[in-house]
């Protein structure tokens, strides 16, 4: 749905650069020129669109999940961790940062998303994060086997909980505020040695 309003709003906005020209005759003599501007136009609203979440002008979202929902569409698992000032929704497909005001949700732009991947053997880290705050959220992913951690601990004093269990994998999530200090992952006491990703 989010993607799909923007390009009718893009194209809505770059058609008049086709029609009026048809409708005055004058298409016929400068075709090229005015195709190029409506493709150019409608690219760069495009473009602009994706970066700007005009539905936060309408008053943002009722909960975390009607926000998430209307940008990736439904899911079967849905789980919401939430801070002072954003809040983490993490799903078995994907999972987001929203700006939280109040008891409203709002969408945040991508040039504000704050995004770090690392790794280990069985281990996958993604800490997201809105730039203009301090919160983080990092988003744990292992494959299930015979062992069950008893503990996950970071460097940064994270509180992690089980989000859900699916095909084999079992997402933790947690929250921290960013201090600058290298990120250490601890399972049962072990540093797990994750290697970043650029």
């Amino acid at each position: 749905m989010y993607g799909l309003i923007r390009i009718v709003i893009a194209i809505l906005f770059a058609s008049p650069f086709i029609l009026i020209p048809v409708f005055r005759h004058t298409f016929q003599n400068r075709r090229a020129f005015f195709i190029v501007s409506a493709v150019s136009l409608a690219l760069v609203l495009g473009v602009f669109l994706y970066q700007w979440p005009f539905e936060n002008q309408f008053g943002g979202f009722g909960t975390a999940q009607q926000a998430f929902e209307y940008q990736y569409g439904e899911s079967a698992y849905i789980y919401t961790l939430e801070g002072e000032e954003t809040a983490l929704v993490l799903t078995e497909r994907d999972g987001d940062v929203l700006r939280k005001e109040g008891d409203r949700f709002y969408l945040i732009s991508p040039r504000y998303t704050a995004r770090v991947n690392a790794f280990s053997a069985d281990t996958s880290v993604i800490i997201r994060g809105d730039q203009r705050t301090q919160e983080r959220f990092v988003q744990l992913t292992m494959i299930e086997t015979d062992r069950n951690p008893a503990t996950i601990t970071d460097s940064k004093g994270t509180d992690f909980e089980t989000a859900f269990n699916d095909k084999g994998l079992t997402y933790f999530a947690g929250m921290f505020i960013e201090d600058s200090e290298k990120y250490t992952l601890y399972i049962d006491g072990m540093d797990v040695g994750l290697m970043k990703l650029q």
